[in-house]
């Protein structure tokens, strides 16, 4: 047990920090390439909302994504029970401890944990931003917020994707996607956008630059 022991959290200390780090590195390749703004621009279309009331949509897709995960993960324990299902106790319902009920409701669980810290950054940036009088900078940081919100919820959607899909690492990295833009969302409020746009941009490596992974799949399918 002790060796295991060992063995497992020597595992943890190196693998927990390359999944963070890896993942930090995903969201300056991704910033790289723009892909935020057009997903955002796109988003804010297809939902009808006005950009300054886009975080607070934001927030409501992640309440919803957490309610979906609930619902989802019952109605998969309860076509896998063989008796009549009790209300009463749903939490502690066997067939919800196993398999895809169980990794739906860790899903749900976990949106909920990284909501509060989503909203918690929203929130915040958003009173901030009421104290902004100078328009090109009042444009500058709703922006930077929307672009934070986007890549949080678009990777949060791929979390839950994964979980189902019981896809162990995919998952983890975009946990911890979604956690760092949520992170640097509040770090823009402690240090200002201006300051946290030029120190990511600054962090961008040139290969990044240079490599556009949709060409490469676009080359890879024979277009052009």
């Amino acid at each position: 047990i002790f060796i295991m022991g060992v063995t497992n959290f020597l595992l943890l200390l190196v693998g927990i920090p390359a999944v963070y780090a890896t993942a930090l590195a995903i969201v300056l390749y991704e910033r790289s390439q723009g892909w935020m703004d057009v997903f955002e621009r796109g988003l804010i279309d297809a939902l009808g909302v006005a950009s300054d009331k886009y975080p607070i949509m934001i927030l409501l897709m992640s309440v919803i994504l957490w309610q979906l995960a609930f619902f989802l993960s019952t109605w998969v324990a309860a076509m896998n029970r063989s008796k009549a299902w009790d209300n009463s106790t749903t939490r502690d319902c066997p067939e919800k401890q196993v398999g895809l009920s169980y990794r739906l409701y860790c899903g749900h669980l976990n949106e909920g944990e990284q909501f509060r810290i989503l909203s918690a950054a929203v929130v915040i940036a958003l009173i901030l931003l009421q104290s902004i009088s100078d328009e090109n900078e009042y444009k500058l940081t709703l922006d930077f917020i929307n672009y934070c919100c986007t890549g949080y919820i678009l990777h949060r959607y791929f979390f839950h994707l994964m979980f189902i899909l019981n896809i162990d690492l995919l998952r983890s990295l975009s946990f911890g996607i979604s956690f760092w833009y949520s992170i640097i969302l509040l770090l823009s409020s402690i240090y200002g956008v201006a300051t946290v746009n030029k120190r990511l941009d600054n962090s961008i490596p040139n290969v990044f630059r240079e490599f556009d992974f949709v060409k490469v799949i676009q080359g890879l399918m024979g277009q052009k």
